[in-house]
């Protein structure tokens, strides 16, 4: 009986935790992120594209951002698809062009991935562009089986684990 429980417990944390999206970062904090990584599209025209990395940093840290630009079968990036920028001193943005030319429209995302590396820390942030195709649909567990107390208070219906 504890154990089911237990699962219970589990499975409603993980469940609460993956269909509420962290919000955007409104200030800085120490707990919050340091930086942000984003794509954004500046035009489009069949088989070219031209993306701003937009990286956001909120805080200055002592170590340099590694940038990975990870481009799928079939398309060509012009110009460095690594690189490192220096340790930012205060909080400011940073955007680097990106032209791309593909053939034929992917089928997988370009990435990008902005990596910050210590022996002590490190700090990750990556963003995709899809090339126009929808994101894939995100699909929460729904909450069908029963309620679950802990005491005096009523977490709510819980999420059903299969049994192997």
């Amino acid at each position: 009986m504890s154990r089911e429980i237990l699962f219970r417990v589990v499975g409603f944390a993980l469940a609460s935790a993956c269909s509420h999206p962290a919000p955007a970062p409104s200030s800085v904090s120490s707990a919050g992120p340091q930086f942000q990584a984003r794509l954004l599209e500046r035009q489009s025209q069949p088989g070219k594209v031209s993306l701003t990395a937009h990286i956001q940093i909120f805080a200055p840290f002592p170590a340099p951002l590694e940038v990975r630009i990870l481009a799928p079968p079939g398309v060509t990036v012009d110009g460095p698809t690594e690189f490192e920028l220096p340790a930012p001193r205060f909080a400011t943005a940073i955007d680097r062009d990106i032209n791309l030319s593909y053939a034929t429209i992917p089928q997988e995302d370009l990435v990008l991935i902005v990596d910050v590396r210590r022996p002590n820390f490190g700090m990750h942030a990556e963003d995709v562009y899809r090339f126009g195709r929808s994101p894939p649909e995100v699909v929460a567990p729904r909450a069908t089986g029963p309620r679950l107390k802990v005491g005096t208070v009523d977490l709510g219906r819980s999420v059903p684990l299969s049994r192997p």
